[in-house]
């Protein structure tokens, strides 16, 4: 692969790299899991315009709820987000991801033992993992007590099945489009921006400005702020869904309120004669024997 001579660093990694995809890729496969290896940035659809995760290449099966199996891939990425940080050393622009993907089949303490093994495989094992704190009585137990557990506030979570904003609004749109085309041709256009833009914040503000909608503002007032104060999204978007419905229950009650003395007027002119005409014409026709 090389020429001859001292190999630089660089050529080192790229070999100790090239050793680990290779040894990932037996491992896959040795457990009956399909490997694919793509060392292409090329997007395998158009929500972005490089690929820049793993998992890509796989939103139709995570959309599709009726597919059962799990998946493993390299794949090459080009870092779309936290553009500050490439250079300090564990930051990378272009980058190859490992993934394991199950839908529907692993759970996530599977999936934890999946890659224990896996690095012991290499003879490897972390010196501690970071849960954030509102995830540590649920995720600690998955562990066994085989690695040290550290909470990190900066550790932060999303519920979705799916990763990443993109991801997420472009199913959004899809999905509304037949009850609203303007709003779905919003988020479309927001799920581009999202792979351009540097600072995703600008198109959450672009969105809410665009469409003008209060509820619009709310969501992307709370995609913000979670992902300025790392706040667990899943959280927020409950909180914020949770008031959305109390708000559309008050607007309810009080149209119902409402709705009395409106049909006052209306009772007094068209319900009440014929409901008199009803009950008083059976009394006058047996008085006064009217045929």
């Amino acid at each position: 692969m090389f020429c001859g001579g001292t190999r630089t660093a660089k050529e080192v990694a790229y070999v100790i790299a090239g050793r680990l995809i290779q040894q990932y890729q037996d491992f896959c496969l040795f457990r009956g899991i399909k490997f694919t290896r793509i060392d292409s940035v090329r997007p395998h659809d158009h929500t972005t315009l490089f690929c820049s995760a793993g998992m890509q290449q796989y939103k139709p099966l995570f959309l599709d709820l009726s597919h059962i199996g799990t998946v493993a891939n390299s794949q090459a990425c080009l870092r779309m987000g936290d553009l500050d940080e490439i250079g300090d050393g564990t930051h990378f622009l272009q980058f190859t991801m490992l993934g394991l993907f199950s839908f529907r089949e692993m759970t996530v303490g599977d999936a934890i033992d999946f890659w224990l093994e896996f690095l012991a495989t290499l003879g490897l094992l972390p010196d501690h993992v970071t849960i954030h704190p509102d995830r540590l009585e649920e995720w600690a137990p998955l562990y066994r007590g085989h690695i040290p557990i550290v909470t990190d506030d900066e550790c932060t979570w999303s519920d979705g099945n799916i990763t990443g904003y993109c991801t997420e609004f472009y199913k959004v749109a899809g999905e509304i489009g037949n009850q609203s085309v303007p709003l779905a041709e919003e988020f479309a256009l927001c799920t581009a921006e999202l792979s351009y833009l540097s600072d995703r914040r600008i198109a959450y503000e672009n969105l809410a400005i665009r469409t003008g909608l209060e509820s619009v503002k709310s969501v992307s007032t709370a995609l913000i702020q979670a992902e300025r104060y790392g706040t667990p999204l899943g959280t927020a978007l409950r909180v914020l869904a949770q008031e959305s419905r109390d708000q559309r229950m008050s607007a309810a009650e009080k149209k119902a309120a409402a709705l009395p003395p409106k049909l006052t007027v209306p009772m007094i002119l068209f319900f009440l004669p014929v409901l008199f005409v009803i009950i008083i014409a059976p009394a006058l026709v047996q008085v006064f024997h009217w045929k």
